[in-house]
């Protein structure tokens, strides 16, 4: 009863941050308005790489990175707000009027901004270890089923927001969305380094 418990609370957090928009998300978003179905969900397994490669090593050293969490959450903060930054000026560049469509989500920066994303620093210190070897590999094999199937989501709620506004929503206004919203999470990440650095 308590693995079992354990494991519904693991799901809910994850799902929770998962559901909640970010970087990550918005690229899928926009890769669901811009592209045609098949290619966007094609990025899902990119995102998948993105969150594993920084969590399985991070759920491996956590006993032994313990003090030195801040330093990590700083380091791995500031880096993602400056690719962000780096990431929304190309979105906004390329959103001028008339000009072609960006084909710019491509998997390598999917790739770079999931392997910067907070949210895996949280699965990998605090969500994913666990006592024993085939409890962390339970909750990595429930992680990344759910990775791709929140990350479809966001696929599908970006496909049918540009549907929705097909008439009057044009595709340069939609990149520069994203590029606010990236400005936006770069900001709150490198307020949030500056914090962790202060503090420590």
């Amino acid at each position: 009863m308590t693995v079992a418990m354990s494991l519904a609370a693991f799901c809910l957090a994850v799902l929770l941050l998962l559901a909640t928009p970010g970087p990550t998300n918005t690229m899928l978003a926009l890769a669901g308005a811009e592209r045609q179905l098949g290619a966007a969900l094609r990025l899902l397994p990119i995102e998948l790489c993105g969150y594993l490669a920084v969590v399985v090593p991070l759920s491996l050293l956590a006993p032994l990175i313990g003090d030195h969490h801040p330093v990590a959450a700083l380091l791995l903060k500031g880096g993602a707000a400056l690719w962000l930054l780096v990431i929304g000026l190309r979105l906004w560049l390329s959103g001028r009027p008339g000009q072609e469509p960006l084909h710019g989500i491509t998997a390598r920066t999917l790739f770079l901004t999931t392997l910067l994303n907070p949210k895996g620093l949280m699965f990998g210190l605090v969500l994913v270890p666990d006592g024993t070897p085939e409890g962390r590999i339970m909750r990595l094999f429930l992680l990344a089923l759910m990775v791709v199937s929140v990350g479809a989501l966001w696929v599908f709620v970006g496909r049918k927001l540009s549907h929705f506004g097909a008439a009057t929503m044009r595709p340069h206004l939609l990149r520069r969305g994203a590029a606010v919203a990236l400005f936006a999470f770069s900001a709150t990440l490198a307020g949030s380094a500056l914090a962790t650095g202060f503090s420590s």
